[in-house]
């Protein structure tokens, strides 16, 4: 994960880096899976520490630098998090079956 605390990167190729690579790797097969809450716990707190290092600290007014917040987090990315992808695809997927299953009478 050091490319996501990387200067070199700019926030919007870490975001995208992101998106493309990390989060469909996290994702992969989700949908089959009997997901718990816990689980979905797990894979939010993933992403945020992805976020947190992608965005990094902010300074307050005394010049210290504080942790940015979970909503302060989401607010900067302006994507669906990974828990709603999750649902979105077990969504799909079961459209998908009620199809197949359609088509087979």
């Amino acid at each position: 994960m050091p490319l996501f605390k990387s200067r070199l990167l700019s926030i919007n190729s870490k975001i995208t880096l992101y998106k493309v690579v990390v989060k469909p790797v996290a994702l992969y097969a989700c949908s089959t899976w009997a997901t718990t809450k816990s689980d979905e716990g797990k894979l939010g707190f993933f992403e945020r520490i992805i976020l947190r290092k992608i965005f990094g600290p902010k300074r307050n007014n005394d010049g210290e630098y504080v942790v940015r917040g979970n909503r302060e987090l989401y607010d900067l990315y302006k994507e669906p998090t990974i828990v709603g992808s999750l649902k979105g695809n077990e969504d799909k997927l079961g459209r998908t079956c009620m199809e197949v299953r359609g088509n087979d009478r």
